[in-house]
């Protein structure tokens, strides 16, 4: 059947940066399995398992958003910050897919995936487009939901720090990277600590208040070393020569 639908056109086929290959149905096809799904007049099968109708729309909706968010599930998430904006066609094609899982998993209390799902997509599209207020916003809120761990709220208000940086709110960015810090007692010189800092000094060298800009810088740059991230390294050690020249 699905040979048949993709000899049609009906699907189209793709690869992944890994090679695996995957599927993605056109918006008429999506639009007909929507108005299935909607239908109050429930359909089963021969197990007596719901395949129209509420109960398969929520079972449907879990899978979308548990593939979705780990359509690169291989990929683990230093990989995305160390090589942003590397996404292959296929997951960029699925942007709107990414976002609706985000946004069924926040309305289901799926915290940790809906934040795993908002790293994913910063660093393989929104980063570059945005909509970065609309980023800022979401990842604020995310990140001040008490479901979540210190962990994942440290990464939302990373990002949330860097998309209000992007949109040019300066004391916003400010504020969600100082919330940030403030979740890493448990986290001492973990990479995420090391990324608050520079987020936080570089917001600093844009509104041009160089107090303790190096030290963030340095105390950044030091975990990463330690760390064994030369990518990461080398970027903090290209701010930290910006911020000497611009000091004179």
């Amino acid at each position: 059947v699905v040979v048949s639908l993709v000899a049609k056109s009906l699907i189209q086929g793709y690869r992944t940066e890994e090679g695996l290959s995957r599927l993605s149905l056109l918006r008429s096809i999506r639009e007909y399995v929507t108005h299935r799904l909607t239908d109050p007049t429930s359909v089963v099968d021969g197990m007596q398992r719901p395949v129209t109708g509420a109960q398969a729309r929520i079972k449907l909706d879990t899978r979308h958003r548990r593939y979705f968010i780990r359509l690169d599930g291989r990929t683990d998430i230093m990989s995305l910050v160390r090589a942003p904006l590397s996404a292959n066609p296929g997951v960029a094609a699925h942007a709107a897919d990414v976002q609706a899982a985000i946004d069924g998993a926040t309305r289901e209390g799926e915290y940790p995936l809906a934040a795993r799902g908002w790293v994913m997509a910063w660093y393989r599209w929104l980063s570059l487009e945005g909509p970065f207020l609309l980023v800022a916003e979401r990842c604020g809120r995310l990140g001040r939901q008490p479901g979540l761990d210190p962990h994942w709220r440290g990464w939302m208000h990373y990002l949330e720090c860097l998309a209000w940086q992007s949109a040019g709110h300066s004391p916003s960015a400010l504020e969600a990277a100082e919330s940030g810090l403030l979740q890493m007692a448990d986290g001492r010189n973990s990479i995420l600590e090391s990324l608050l800092r520079t987020a936080r000094a570089a917001v600093l060298a844009q509104t041009g208040r160089y107090d303790g800009v190096l030290d963030e810088y340095r105390a950044g740059l030091t975990i990463q070393q330690a760390s064994d991230e030369p990518v990461l390294a080398a970027v903090t050690l290209t701010q930290i020569g910006r911020a000497l020249l611009e000091l004179g």
